[in-house]
């Protein structure tokens, strides 16, 4: 793939825009975070991979029917069941 180069500018807060073909081309979203890395005089520019949303992901389970682990409440009430049956 041949380099393409664009020149930005720098504001005096520190900020620059990314070009809209770079974005295109990393597939880069509003809010994703960068990692800047300096390699011999260098700075490159690297997406951080997004992470995927856990509560986001047990929904997914639920609609597919995948199991679920056992919720918090379920948890405690099935160590406070042994707690009363030692008792006695």
């Amino acid at each position: 793939m041949p380099a393409t180069t664009l020149t930005s500018v720098l504001s005096t807060r520190g900020q620059t825009q990314v070009p809209q073909w770079v974005r295109a081309q990393l597939h880069l979203e509003s809010g994703q975070q960068l990692r800047w890395v300096v390699v011999d005089g260098e700075a490159r520019l690297r997406p951080v991979p997004r992470v995927a949303d856990p509560v986001a992901a047990l929904g997914f389970a639920a609609r597919h029917g995948l199991k679920l682990p056992k919720r918090t409440d379920d948890l405690l009430a099935e160590l406070r069941a042994g707690e009363t049956e030692n008792r006695k």
